[in-house]
């Protein structure tokens, strides 16, 4: 093959590598939505289909960018992890954790409507943001399975600061 064939082999390679894992535990995914949970439960599996929801929009796979894609796994891995724990009683602690995520979730949203309906497209540092959230839930509900980068409130403030700074002066 030649160089650049190659390389979009490599590429296609790659991505078909990550459908499967993807697939696999959206699956999951959805058979535990599906079994009954506890009516305390509610707002967790909110906030996990809102999760979803923002992970695997209409077109994800070629709107993502692959350092982020390449992620997806782990994500929908934190989420089954989650989902297994939430009706072992652990539903306190959870709905805690989800309303640490929703300050900093809420905030977001509003700068994507906001985004959306000045026809603006994302920053890098939004979408950096955005996916430093995914990092804070796995932090905050499956750390065994480590983050990609440091991640904590104070740094997620910091993040915010930035970017609101960025866009009072645009």
């Amino acid at each position: 093959l030649a160089f650049t064939e190659r390389r979009w082999y490599d590429a296609v390679t790659i991505c078909c590598s990550l459908i499967r894992p993807i697939l696999r535990n959206y699956h999951e995914i959805d058979i535990l939505l599906e079994k009954p949970c506890p009516h305390y439960c509610e707002g967790s599996l909110n906030d996990i289909e809102l999760q979803l929801g923002h992970l695997l929009r209409k077109r994800f796979l070629i709107t993502t960018p692959f350092n982020y894609l390449r992620q997806y796994p782990r994500y929908l891995s934190a989420i089954i992890h989650r989902l297994q724990k939430l009706p072992r009683g652990n539903a306190d602690l959870d709905c805690k954790r989800t309303r640490e995520v929703a300050r900093y979730w809420n905030a977001y949203i509003e700068l994507e409507k906001y985004l959306k309906q000045h026809n603006q497209i994302p920053s890098q540092p939004v979408i950096e943001f955005r996916y430093l959230l995914e990092e804070y839930r796995i932090s905050l509900f499956a750390q065994h399975l480590g983050t990609v980068a440091p991640v904590s409130p104070k740094r997620l403030n910091q993040k915010w600061q930035i970017l609101s700074a960025a866009l009072q002066q645009s």
